[in-house]
């Protein structure tokens, strides 16, 4: 066995390295946690300024959002759609039923390339059909398979319902394990989860059921009219194959299933793409927490917060419009945020600016000359 070498200094040398050390650490310390606050460049906040904060409808302010899901828990999600996924720099909702899964390490490796791995129960059973101790059971048993075989993977915010078959009585007792459920289906603009989208809505989200026939000019109108409501649309998927059975209407065919990744990716200016697990956070977020704004005229800054989550959610950064003081409108400035993280920050429409905020965190906003 290779034994560490050992390095033996004098008591000087340790001094001398110490001091080092030490004088590193404190201006490293200083570089990062230096207080351009009480800068003399900071630029003074007018009496009049009443501060001015709202939560973007959705991150990044985009005008709509939209998930890819997949369901059953199929080879050709790993095999097929992730990988085109990722090309694009996506990521999806892969629904897992687990008492046919032997082998985990496709759906592990998914997880950790940032995509998320949720429940469509233990057995694929129809839940209405099923007592509430049985139902009760095929998610308990479901989020168990998936914590145990997962690494990493601690909470499984997302359900979605096999076959999409649900009761109202069934919304109640899935919520108690998931923060959203996908229940409703259809294969038109009913299938838009239209505004308002708040924490109900996430109790019976809607989605659009890929099945033949694959009309992709049509699916791209319900994107389009998507962006357009300003709503948030879950395209759900069975199987994929490069060449399908005429006689399996759930199988899509490789070269529709790329072309609507395409089509969806050159949107993306619009449209925020994410999991259902981050949009569900987002609006819970936003719904949930309330935004805090504020002046701290000793430092000549603008102070924005918000409070921790009380229940578990992904830390989904809430995107914040501030107003910012008349006088950093004018002149050449530098505008500078500062919380746990620095952001680059400009105007936007003249008096606006665009932050990420995450949960907890308390954000400073000020003016520089340049």
């Amino acid at each position: 066995m290779l034994k560490a070498p050992k390095f033996v200094l004098s008591r000087a040398q340790w001094r001398s390295a110490t001091y080092a050390c030490c004088l590193a650490a404190c201006l490293g310390f200083a570089a990062c946690t230096r207080n351009p606050l009480t800068s003399e460049d900071s630029l003074p906040i007018e009496e009049e300024y009443q501060p001015s904060a709202s939560v973007c409808y959705w991150r990044l302010d985009k005008k709509a959002a939209l998930t890819f899901s997949f369901d059953d828990a199929r080879a050709s999600h790993w095999q097929l759609a992730a990988p085109i996924l990722e090309e694009k720099g996506l990521v999806g909702t892969f629904n897992l039923n687990t008492k046919g899964i032997r082998d985990w390490k496709p759906w592990s490796s998914l997880y950790e390339r940032g995509h998320e791995i949720a429940s469509h129960t233990y057995s694929h059973a129809r839940l209405p059909s099923l007592r509430p101790e049985e139902v009760e059971f095929e998610l308990q048993r479901a989020i168990d398979d998936l914590t145990a075989n997962i690494p990493g993977l601690k909470q499984v915010l997302s359900f979605a319902y096999p076959y999409c078959d649900y009761t109202p009585e069934l919304i109640p007792i899935v919520a108690r394990y998931h923060l959203s459920q996908r229940a409703g289906r259809a294969t038109d603009s009913r299938a838009i989860n239209a505004r308002p989208v708040d924490v109900t809505t996430l109790n019976c989200l809607k989605g659009y059921w890929i099945r033949s026939p694959y009309d992709l000019e049509d699916l791209l109108r319900v994107v389009d009219e998507t962006v357009r409501s300003g709503g948030w649309l879950i395209v759900f998927w069975h199987s994929l194959a490069r060449d399908p059975s005429p006689s399996d209407p759930n199988t899509a065919p490789l070269a529709f299933f790329q072309g609507f990744v395409d089509a969806v990716a050159a949107r993306s200016d619009s449209l925020w793409i994410a999991t259902q697990g981050e949009i569900a956070s987002y609006i819970w977020e936003r719904e949930g927490l309330h935004l805090q704004v504020g002046v701290d005229r000793k430092r000549n800054a603008v102070k924005v917060s918000l409070p921790e989550a009380n229940r578990t959610v992904l830390p989904i950064p809430l995107t914040v419009r501030l107003a910012v003081p008349e006088s950093w409108t004018k002149g050449n400035h530098l505008l500078r945020a500062q919380g746990r993280r620095r952001q680059q920050v400009q105007l936007r429409d003249g008096r606006t600016l665009q932050l990420e905020l995450d949960p907890g965190e308390e954000l400073y906003v000020w003016a520089e000359g340049r």
